[in-house]
């Protein structure tokens, strides 16, 4: 008798879930959304060398195509001091484009982002000049939503941006996010 109750609970909650699915939050397609990073940025290879580890702010938007796939673009703002003079504020810019894959999980999602930009900067260095250069971006995080129309979340990337004088350009950034679904 206890298993007749327990397939017809499964039966039950399976045919309950998938009706609750579309009210539950989450990305969806034709979902668009504004996003506001802020967090670290660790200087990697030949940027370690000349600068110290430094704090980023970022306002993103996202296209949302399917369930488990959009785009997100990013206009960021970066803060670093230089190791060779006390004091010296730097101020650079990446601009990226990232191609982001999720789970589609109710309430908390998982993420990857994969795509290019380039790195502006604003403020020039003497030594270590850097004009503008193109790369690449790989990362990933989590956002968990708290209603459908805003989301806490974190992500870890990694950017290397390439120069013509064969420096190696890259940083980990690791932020916090807030989005704004809609």
């Amino acid at each position: 008798m206890r298993t007749v109750a327990s397939i017809a609970a499964g039966v039950l909650l399976a045919a309950v879930v998938p009706a609750k699915a579309d009210i539950l939050p989450g990305p969806m397609a034709g979902q668009h959304s504004v996003i506001i990073r802020a967090g670290i940025v660790l200087p990697q290879g030949d940027m370690k060398e000349n600068l110290k580890s430094g704090y980023l702010a970022g306002l993103a938007w996202r296209a949302q195509f399917s369930e488990i796939m959009g785009l997100e673009g990013e206009l960021g703002w970066q803060m670093n001091s230089r190791l060779a003079t006390d004091g010296t504020i730097h101020l650079l810019g990446p601009q990226t484009l990232a191609v982001r894959i999720q789970i589609p999980t109710p309430i908390v999602v998982p993420f990857a982002l994969a795509g290019g930009g380039i790195f502006l900067p604003i403020a020039s260095f003497d030594q270590f000049e850097v004009g503008w250069n193109a790369g690449i971006l790989l990362g990933g995080g989590i956002e968990i939503y708290l209603g459908k129309q805003t989301s806490l979340g974190a992500d870890v990337q990694y950017r290397r941006f390439f120069e013509s004088g064969g420096q190696n350009l890259s940083e980990i950034e690791a932020a916090l996010r807030v989005g704004f679904h809609y």
